[in-house]
């Protein structure tokens, strides 16, 4: 098991507390200076580091990957009715927000790179003007793209995320909040597929590679954004819960455990107004910028001891700390907690 011990000091800021980041700023460079090995294949090993919100606390990227089939019309067009609400939630709680997107047509993705929005831009923040609007004209327009019917949001965003070429997107060290919307689950129907769906992929040679599967993409997000905060969150159907969903092969399988896996929400496609949606993901990135990222997830909870004497409730979510009430400013808090050894 490994022992580690962390120092965080957090300043204080328009929204609260935020992800820490360590000092360093550089994974290595944090790797190098702030351990101790405890034995000599170094299986267990002492953290000791400072740690400090810096001025990206506050920011966070947002990708959109839309599902461009000719059945998505109105469900594109209604998330683009509520965009105005949804940015005007960040602003109103200080977020600086970098959002881009792609597509998850089965045909147009694989470059791995980010569409450009219908500005000319690849990414909307703060000083786009007429943000809301850019969005919906670009979420409008997606209606006339004309490609594959099979579509994979989670590839597309696995390649996104491999992909060198989007650093104006993946911002460093700034956490990633994904937005999947489709009526439909991975490759039309991931690896729950109807006797005739299996027949007519084999005719087609449609297969669940290695970018379709939720853990792939996991993984692939914590090898590339280390001590990021990643989060997808998913409107899809839901056998049992969706009006619209009646087979089992139109439900967002792989979409919901993608969700459940990061801590992300899980929305209802088929609902007609995706306001109360998009408010609980605005408060879920609100939150994700609260909490403290961990190196692991701990065996036997966190030991915190506050200088200034103060006790918290603790909330662990993949691999994130959520403290309630945020630590105030000038406060050193110690964490202790046992991780084992991958």
């Amino acid at each position: 098991m490994l022992k580690l011990t962390l120092f965080a000091l957090i300043g204080l800021l328009s929204i609260g507390c935020s992800e820490t980041h360590f000092a360093s700023g550089d994974e290595q460079a944090f790797l190098a200076s702030g351990i101790t090995c405890n034995d000599d294949k170094c299986t267990t090993y002492t953290v000791n580091e400072s740690a400090k919100n810096p001025e990206l606390n506050s920011k966070t990227n947002i990708l959109f990957v839309f599902d461009t089939s000719g059945s998505m019309a109105e469900e594109n067009k209604e998330l683009a009715n509520r965009m105005a609400g949804f940015i005007e939630g960040l602003e109103a709680k200080g977020v600086h927000y970098n959002i881009c997107y792609t597509i998850a047509d089965d045909s147009a993705f694989k470059s791995g790179l980010v569409k450009r929005w219908t500005n000319g831009d690849s990414v909307l923040n703060n000083q786009t003007a007429n943000v809301a609007s850019v969005f919906s004209e670009t979420a409008d327009s997606i209606k006339d793209y004309r490609g594959s019917s099979v579509e994979a949001p989670i590839e597309a965003a696995y390649n996104m995320i491999a992909s060198e070429k989007n650093t104006d997107c993946l911002q460093k060290n700034i956490p990633l909040e994904v937005v999947i919307l489709s009526d439909e689950d991975e490759l039309e129907c991931a690896d729950h597929c109807s006797s005739s769906q299996k027949f007519s992929h084999w005719i087609k040679g449609i297969k669940l590679r290695t970018g379709n599967y939720p853990v792939n993409l996991i993984k692939l997000a914590e090898q590339k954004l280390p001590q990021t905060a990643f989060t997808v969150n998913a409107i899809v159907k839901q056998r049992g819960v969706s009006d619209c969903s009646v087979d089992k092969e139109d439900n967002g399988v792989f979409h919901a455990q993608l969700a459940r896996l990061t801590g992300g929400v899980l929305g209802d496609i088929c609902i007609p107004d995706y306001t109360s949606q998009l408010d609980a993901i605005s408060k879920s990135i609100q939150k994700t910028l609260n909490d403290i990222p961990l190196r692991c997830n701990p065996l036997n909870g966190i030991k915190l001891v506050a200088s200034n004497g103060m006790t918290f409730q603790q909330e662990i979510i993949k691999k994130r700390l959520h403290l309630t009430p945020s630590i105030p400013a000038r406060v050193d808090v110690e964490l202790t907690y046992d991780c084992k050894a991958e």
